[in-house]
């Protein structure tokens, strides 16, 4: 799984159901940019070096963000898994970090510019709506599925380990784009010379 799955899976196991479905309505909030820029003819912005490497060092900052964050709650877990508690968390800031997270994802400009639109042949609008259905059954598996980890929201320590772990690999995939803004700072590089 990638970032954005992790994300929701996270949040639903801290916040619950309400939780992991904000923050994968705003994941795919953010797809419905993707899909919209595919449809209008803009999906070779993924094969732009000086696009890919603004997105991917964007990307990695903020994924380096959601790990420092991830292992200060880690830390400082208390968390109280009442219905009363569910509630107050802020869904607006979780929806709009679902739709930033998902948007600072290279991976997600080049699936849907690179990989997948060769495939999308006869009626565009169709296949999208189509492929965005497929996208939002997954992503609300995941919530439905992070849900249910009872487990892990009834012993502290195993919700800790859970969030260190989830927040190790938002470090790897910060990494990954920032390599990835290297390579794409060196594409920009050989274009000037």
């Amino acid at each position: 799984p990638g970032p954005d799955c992790l994300f929701v899976v996270r949040n639903g196991i801290l916040y619950g159901f309400k939780g992991s479905l904000t923050s994968a309505l705003g994941i795919l909030t953010g797809n419905i940019v993707y899909l919209s820029l595919v449809y209008f003819g803009f999906a070779s912005l993924g094969k732009i070096p000086l696009f890919m490497f603004i997105t991917s060092l964007f990307g990695g900052c903020y994924l380096l963000y959601l790990t420092v964050m991830s292992l200060k709650e880690s830390s400082e877990l208390k968390i109280d898994f009442s219905e009363e508690n569910q509630k107050t968390f802020n869904q607006k800031t979780l929806f709009f970090k679902a739709i930033l997270l998902n948007l600072s994802n290279p991976k997600a400009i080049l699936f849907f510019s690179s990989v997948l639109t060769p495939f999308l042949k006869g009626n565009l609008l169709l296949s999208l709506l189509f492929l965005y259905a497929g996208i939002s059954g997954a992503f609300l598996t995941a919530a439905l599925f992070s849900t249910r980890l009872s487990l892990i929201k009834t012993q502290r320590g195993i919700l800790k380990a859970a969030n260190k772990i989830i927040a190790g690999l938002f470090l790897l995939f910060s990494v990954k784009l920032f390599l990835q803004a290297m390579e794409a700072a060196e594409g920009l590089v050989k274009q000037f010379h």
